[in-house]
């Protein structure tokens, strides 16, 4: 069964170019233009990988926007970004979300060449990973069925909201990036309105997780802060 490809672009002579290319190489193509239309698309089905531009229509941040929901619903989703901004890539890209990016003008064999490595690799992850419930990440285990941490063999007892950043900042194909304090707010207050979360609430709930991982292992310090930006976990 061929893979499916979503491409969400506002440019339709842009977008007609990639679908053309990608159909080309044998994958079923979904086009869209904007991110609502993606957004209501894929609420409860993904692609197999998504390229999203940057700036969609008059949203400057909508591909980032779209593909930071994404990932919140579907953690292994493989994206790929496409700009013409890369003066400012580098930092939003690294502290924002996980992914890979294309500058424009785009090469269209190395687009097609790029989406076959991303599927590749998301493969072998796959084939690595026999739980999207359970993981391991050095001598930290998760099991999201259990709602169970340990570190180095021994369970490290948090609360809801304590488990809940953890989950944020270990999702393995995250660990090494900086998750943004809007990001890390979002997952503590999960669908409940009424919470009132701010950057100083983070940051408490995140001293009191290194507190009780320190309690089983004093040299604990895999939780590194990123001034007025965020948190990440740090990758071995």
């Amino acid at each position: 069964m061929p893979k499916t490809v979503a491409i969400v672009e506002d440019d339709i002579d842009q977008r007609y170019n990639y679908a053309e290319e990608l159909r080309r190489h044998g994958y079923k193509v979904i086009e869209l233009a904007s991110r609502k239309d993606a957004s209501e698309k894929f609420s409860a089905t993904p692609p197999d990988l998504i390229i999203l531009d940057i700036i969609l229509g008059d949203e400057q941040d909508g591909g980032f926007d779209l593909g930071q929901e994404l990932l919140g619903k579907y953690p292994a989703l493989p994206i790929i970004f496409l700009t013409n901004r890369i003066e400012a890539i580098d930092e939003r890209f690294g502290y924002r979300i996980g992914g890979d990016y294309m500058t424009k003008p785009i090469d269209l064999s190395v687009l097609s060449e790029k989406v076959k490595f991303e599927l590749k690799k998301q493969e072998r992850r796959n084939s690595k990973e026999p739980s999207k419930n359970k993981y391991e990440i050095g001598q930290l285990e998760v099991n999201d069925d259990k709602k169970q941490v340990k570190w180095g063999g021994y369970e490290v007892r948090l609360t809801n909201r304590e488990y809940s950043l953890l989950l944020a900042l270990t999702r393995p194909h995250l660990v090494g990036n900086v998750i943004e304090y809007n990001s890390l707010i979002d997952q503590m207050a999960g669908n409940h309105e009424d919470i009132n979360v701010e950057n100083n609430t983070v940051n408490t709930h995140i001293m009191n997780i290194r507190k009780k991982f320190k309690e089983v292992d004093p040299t604990f310090n895999m939780i590194e802060n990123h001034s007025a930006i965020g948190y990440r976990w740090i990758s071995d």
